[in-house]
């Protein structure tokens, strides 16, 4: 192959590389991004695998997220896509919600039938935060138990082990995690699977 022809067939491949760049960047420029944190969950019904596009493409979730932040400052609590019913639902949790509260998220998702308002007691962060506490609380103590996990749908801390924990102990979990509840679960269910299995 002569050198004019290696140059010309150079050319053209990295022709081609900056034209699949460029779609490439097209294509995730046109699919929103989603928050990853708090209590973002998506359902595993096999029925429903597209159903988090779908929502993502018909409902502008970050700009009503970053809207609701602004209007609603330290009470916004957090947001979920739920599959409680067909459509699926964008839900904002604001602390203490009010009927204003929901006139104001209606003007910000402008009137979108797939936003709603939830009031919520906690914010995503208290509950982690008391989760934080409970579970610093546990590693420097002697107590019998298998996991601390925040739980922002029952707006609480969930504690749990295969034995029931003494009651000074959740005295003490109770006074760390306030003002969040704090839920205590036992059984052998709850028991703890070893490091490495």
């Amino acid at each position: 192959m002569g050198q004019r022809m290696r140059i010309l067939l150079a050319g053209c491949l990295v022709s081609l590389a900056g034209v699949g760049g460029a779609l490439a960047l097209a294509s995730d420029e046109s699919q929103p991004s989603v928050p990853s944190t708090g209590p973002f969950t998506q359902t595993t019904d096999p029925s429903r695998e597209d159903y988090y596009d779908q929502i993502t493409h018909e409902v502008p979730i970050n700009r009503i997220s970053e809207a609701s932040k602004a209007a609603f400052g330290s009470r916004y609590a957090d947001m979920a896509i739920v599959r409680a019913s067909e459509p699926d639902v964008l839900r904002i949790y604001v602390v203490d919600a009010t009927d204003e509260d929901e006139a104001e998220l209606e003007r910000i998702a402008a009137g979108h039938p797939q936003v709603a308002l939830e009031s919520a007691d906690y914010t995503w962060s208290q509950i982690l935060a008391a989760k934080e506490a409970v579970a610093d609380l546990l590693a420097r103590s002697e107590a019998s138990w298998s996991f601390v996990e925040p739980d922002f749908s029952a707006q609480a801390v969930k504690v749990g082990g295969e034995t029931e924990i003494e009651a000074s102990v959740k005295e003490r979990i109770r006074a760390v995690a306030m003002p969040v509840p704090a839920v205590f679960r036992s059984g052998p269910e709850y028991q703890a699977v070893p490091l490495g299995e």
